[in-house]
Parts: structure tokens; sequence; C-alpha cells
């Protein structure tokens, strides 16, 4: 049986290869840190799980499988700027990472499978953190903080502390505000 060609005007006509394959075809990796021990971390999104970005920490052993920091239902992975930030940090076996979901910070100690809220529930991404860094002299986290509660067309830009002594669901306190673009603290 013969295939019967069908030519259709530039652009139109359909393809196997779709946006969806491409976007599907491999991990892809970001956000390189080094934890207390010496070992590399990273971010890796995962396209067999919708983009989720995972944590992962190199192997241990020579060989060995890298392993997941992050757990089921948590996402590394901030909408600042729209276009996002960084959006972790590590000092010695602490990590704090900003939530897809909901846009919140979490800490987290690695190789303790839940993570600590330490910042408030805004409801949805009207708040957004990025761009972190410890200050182990006031044990806290200074980050880039987006928020969009009062406009979402003009969110206010702020560089905030967030005290890591164990509290949780805490208003950061803010250190430089204005609506300024403000990045890597």
């Amino acid at each position: 049986m013969e295939t019967k060609k069908i030519i259709a005007p530039y652009g139109t006509w359909i393809s196997p290869i779709t946006a969806d394959a491409v976007s599907r075809a491999q991990k892809r990796l970001h956000g390189i840190a080094v934890d207390g021990h010496g070992h590399l971390l990273w971010v890796e999104s995962r396209p067999t799980e919708a983009g989720r970005g995972v944590l992962v920490k190199e192997a241990d052993k020579h060989g060995d499988e890298p392993i997941d920091i992050t757990p089921d239902g948590f996402a590394v992975r901030t909408l600042v700027h729209e276009y996002a930030g960084e959006a972790f940090a590590v000092s010695g076996d602490t990590v704090v990472f900003s939530n897809y979901k909901d846009q919140r910070l979490y800490k987290q100690i690695i190789g303790d499978s839940v993570p600590l809220p330490i910042t408030p529930d805004y409801g949805g991404s009207l708040v957004r953190y990025a761009d972190g860094v410890f200050d182990l002299r006031s044990k806290s986290y200074v980050t880039v903080m987006e928020d969009h509660r009062e406009s979402s067309l003009n969110p206010t830009a702020t560089i905030v502390s967030v005290s890591l002594g164990g509290e949780t669901n805490q208003e950061p306190k803010i250190l430089v505000g204005g609506n300024d673009f403000l990045a890597f603290p």
C-alpha cells in the first residue's frame, strides 16, 4: 500500500516531535553547593515527576547512587522575579529551601526526611523567597522576599532575615525594603 503525501502550509503540519517530548527528554541540573562534609549538592529537575525539583547529594562512596534529600511532596524551586533565583542554600548539615507549591521556606537536616516550615503560610505563592544565605553569627537565614499580597502587578521586594533558632512559621524581619530589584544578599 502506498502512503499518500499531504502538503500543508508552513508551520501547520503535525509533527511527532512535541514540546512535551522534548522537555521530558532529560533531567536538568542546577544550583550547586557543598555541604559541611565536602559533598556536592544540586537540584535535579525530574521530567518523570512533572519537572519536580529534587535536592540531591552526591554518594558517600564511589560507585554508589546519589542520595535524594527532598522527600516526596516537596519541590525545590522558587518563583521570585517570575524567572526564579537560587532556591536553596546549605550550611553544614542544614538546608533551607523554597518549596515550589507554597513558596514557603523550609529547613531540613540532611538525612532527616521531614522539612519544617520556617516562614508563615500566606496562602498560595503570594510571598516568595530566593537567593538566601546563612548568617551563622546571628543564627539566621538572609534572603530576598518578594511580596505579592498588596499588588500582584507591582510586588514589594525586600531583604529579610529569618531566625533558624527552631521556631516555625515565623514572620521574617525586614532588613532592606523597597520596590527595587533585589538579588543575592
